[in-house]
């Protein structure tokens, strides 16, 4: 399956989700931040994963794009190398890291203690700049693994 409509609307989803936790940021809002961040990233995984077949309906897109890229995996060293490979595989663990923050920035969990926090307990400065990060890095691998999977031979889009 190579579906460019859904695998753009992803995308488009993607940068305006990065585009609010940037903003969250901005305004020391740490809830908002974890949750924008954590959407990015599931959001950039399902961009990708709409290449290859329809995004499953979960927060943790880790489970379907590891073994999609497992069976790409030599297409996609040689259409852009081990350097794409491995963002692929760190944008696979950062979903699956970045999935349980969906459900802690939106109705809070259990702390290490076993106390249960609210998300303003758990959204921490920390916690929302490791997210950050991590879509700082997953929306430009999706945006550009989708533009060159759907660009033919000359780099015309398809």
């Amino acid at each position: 399956m190579e579906n460019r409509f859904d695998a753009r609307g992803w995308l488009r989803e993607a940068i305006g989700a990065l585009e609010r936790a940037r903003a969250a940021w901005g305004r020391q809002d740490w809830v908002g931040l974890c949750q924008a961040a954590q959407l990015c990233i599931e959001y950039s995984a399902k961009a990708v994963i709409a290449c290859f077949a329809e995004p499953q309906w979960t927060h943790d897109p880790s489970e379907q794009l590891l073994p999609l890229l497992q069976v790409q995996v030599n297409e996609i060293r040689t259409r852009w190398g081990e350097e794409m490979l491995q963002r692929l595989y760190t944008l696979s663990a950062d979903s699956h890291e970045a999935a349980s923050w969906h459900g802690r920035s939106t109705y809070g969990g259990r702390d290490a203690e076993g106390r249960w926090r609210f998300p303003t307990d758990l959204c921490t400065q920390e916690v929302g700049e490791r997210l950050l990060d991590a879509g700082e890095r997953s929306f430009p691998t999706a945006q550009q693994f989708v533009t060159i999977w759907f660009a033919d031979h000359s780099g015309t889009p398809k």
